[in-house]
């Protein structure tokens, strides 16, 4: 690390020397902050969601609507635990059918894609920073960022085909409570439309919060690289900022040694992010 430091600095003296840029006013201001990928957490939730939540909502129109008058109609002839295994079965030929069809290329790329377009968004925001504090961009040769990328890949894949599994399960249980309590056609299918939308937000949850630690494990990656030890802890300055991470706001944190649940951006729903601590590296020069 001490090497990769040196390395660092020497490599900002000579681009500073060869631009000559004006001196940095970085101890008289604050940097300038870091955008939220925002942009980035819609595409993937709007990704999630084309290629496998409505690919299930469409399956569940076409094989299980056709028969819920047969379905309620049973309902009054069997009872108990064979009505519930009529539906149970229905319900494991269309999860069958849905996970027989999916292509996990398809999700593959979705996530490399989001995770690609999150770190260029972050080095847009990392170069706006130190710029502004040691007046050049430094971020050409950094470092690699093939194994945090894959491990998202192989995370995320994972992770959102809960949201069809999730969604399976709730059809299941709404049309077996339908049955059990008389409801109408048309209750059965608002019920289901509920269904759908508790998948969506769920499918939300998990692009918001994915791209958010991604984001960070960049962050950390990119800074560190740079020689920088230490951050500034900041918050998006609003009404939904947890408690304890309001109270860190402004404070100082060493990258090897993060709060008790972890750096900005990791804790769940995070949207806090670590501002650069610039001093070390601005002593030096």
């Amino acid at each position: 690390m001490p090497h990769r430091k040196q390395h660092t600095l020497a490599r900002i003296r000579v681009m500073r020397q060869i631009l000559q840029p004006r001196r940095p006013m970085w101890r008289k201001r604050r940097l300038p902050r870091q955008a939220q990928p925002d942009g980035v957490r819609v595409t993937y939730w709007k990704r999630i969601r084309e290629l496998l939540l409505d690919k299930a909502r469409r399956l569940v129109e076409e094989r299980l609507l056709p028969r819920l008058p047969e379905i309620l109609r049973r309902a009054k002839i069997l009872y108990g635990d064979r009505q519930d295994a009529d539906i149970n079965d229905l319900m494991d030929e269309l999860s069958k059918k849905f996970f027989d069809e999916l292509k996990p290329s398809e999700l593959e790329r979705a996530a490399r894609a989001v995770a690609s377009a999150t770190a260029d968004f972050h080095k847009e925001q990392l170069n706006k920073q130190v710029r502004a504090a040691v007046g050049v961009d430094v971020l050409r040769a950094e470092p690699s960022l093939e194994g945090r990328v894959g491990a998202f890949v192989s995370e995320n894949v994972a992770r959102i085909k809960s949201v069809p599994n999730a969604y399976f399960d709730e059809i299941e249980k709404r049309v077996t409570r339908a049955v059990r309590e008389g409801a109408t056609s048309d209750q059965l299918a608002t019920s289901l439309q509920e269904a759908y939308e508790m998948s969506d937000r769920q499918a939300k949850l998990i692009a918001r919060d994915q791209i958010g630690k991604f984001y960070g494990e960049v962050n950390e990656a990119r800074q560190q690289a740079l020689g920088v030890t230490h951050y500034i802890w900041r918050t998006s300055n609003d009404e939904r900022v947890r408690p304890e991470h309001a109270d860190r706001e402004g404070k100082r944190y060493a990258w090897e040694d993060p709060p008790e649940d972890g750096h900005p951006g990791e804790p769940i729903n995070c949207r806090c992010y670590p501002e650069p601590d610039m001093s070390e590296i601005l002593e030096a020069l």
